[in-house]
């Protein structure tokens, strides 16, 4: 399918605003991604922005709507109350070459 495209790199933060940081204690960062899905016959899915959290000494340095690609994508699912949903995670990100590679 088309890969995400970098829409903005945040700090992962919790409820006080702290940089959050992994076990290793390497700081976390939010990466807002448009995700195209591919079309299936008659329907193509909407595109939408996903957030995908790394870990990283320093902001991930990506160029805005770059085609990228995650390595070690994870998915959590979540519930807190009555609430739930889906928590993405990765070991890296990495732009795409001009080819797609």
């Amino acid at each position: 399918g088309t890969p995400d495209a970098v829409v903005e790199r945040l700090e992962a933060t919790d409820e006080t605003g702290t940089q959050t940081e992994n076990r290793e204690g390497i700081p976390q960062w939010k990466i807002e991604t448009l995700n195209r899905p591919k079309a299936h016959g008659d329907f193509t899915p909407k595109a939408q922005v996903e957030v995908v959290k790394i870990a990283a000494p320093i902001k991930p340095s990506l160029p805005d709507m770059a085609p990228v690609r995650f390595t070690g994508l994870v998915a959590r699912m979540w519930t807190m109350g009555t609430r739930s949903g889906i928590s993405l995670s990765a070991d890296g990100v990495q732009p795409l070459g001009q080819k797609g590679e």
